[in-house]
């Protein structure tokens, strides 16, 4: 009850008292995690982009689309796990201590 009278405050347009829409999270930790994948999101766009506009993927064969889907791909894995935000690092240690109250 008390979310939705927050998210109806204000004038309407989308922003908790009426700020305007909210396009990143609060949470400074969110906010760079979504900035990163966004601005990231854009290079793989333009890597794809390149290759079909200059046709290179015609002398590609199976193992050249492999390694560029490995280098498209690789940095939303490496990324978190070489530099895990606060965010991600209470979330494992508030799985880990659940699973040790569990046992």
């Amino acid at each position: 009850m008390a979310k939705e009278k927050v998210a109806s405050s204000g004038s309407g347009s989308g922003g908790v008292g009426g700020d305007g829409p909210r396009w990143f999270a609060v949470s400074r930790f969110k906010r760079e995690d979504e900035v990163f994948f966004l601005i990231y999101s854009a290079v793989w766009i333009v890597v794809f982009g390149s290759i079909v506009s200059f046709k290179l993927y015609e002398g590609l064969g199976d193992l050249g689309y492999m390694a560029i889907g490995l280098f498209v791909a690789t940095p939303y894995f490496l990324i978190p796990l070489l530099f895990p935000t606060k965010v991600l690092l209470d979330c494992l240690l508030a799985c880990l201590h659940l699973t040790i109250e569990l046992m």
